[in-house]
């Protein structure tokens, strides 16, 4: 299996940046080292023209996480990329996968979030019981 640092090259090949988006000033994309967190703000839609290394991405995020993180109870994931990633990670570690989402999204009682981003606040919620 390659580790995700094997898999970068691989992987930056498929993703696009983007120039001045959403907004003037903004570039739809992010440098730095490591494969998790490298893919926060680019287009990630052309990986999945490869299932093969989708798969491969997934079955090495989850082995990271056996390997350097540990036990883990769920796989939490923000919308919308980590809802391509997340349930498959979450499935290879037998663990349940939990949505993070925008205001109004999800029903029943939440718990919120705030960051700032580049151009705005804005603010998650995922439920809790």
């Amino acid at each position: 299996m390659k580790t995700l640092k094997e898999l970068g090259p691989e992987v930056d090949r498929h993703i696009r940046s983007i120039l001045d988006f959403p907004k003037k000033g903004i570039n739809f994309r992010q440098v730095g080292p490591n494969l998790l967190w490298n893919c926060a703000l680019r287009d990630i839609m052309p990986l999945f023209a490869n299932p093969s290394l989708v798969q491969d991405l997934c079955s090495a995020i989850a082995h990271h996480i056996r390997t350097d993180v540990g036990k883990v109870d769920a796989v939490a994931a923000l919308e919308a990329r980590g809802f391509l990633f997340g349930p498959t990670v979450a499935m290879s570690l037998g663990v349940p996968f939990v949505p993070i989402r925008k205001k109004g999204k999800l029903p029943g009682d939440c718990l919120q979030a705030s960051y700032v981003k580049e151009y705005g606040e804005a603010h998650f919620f995922f439920p809790y019981s």
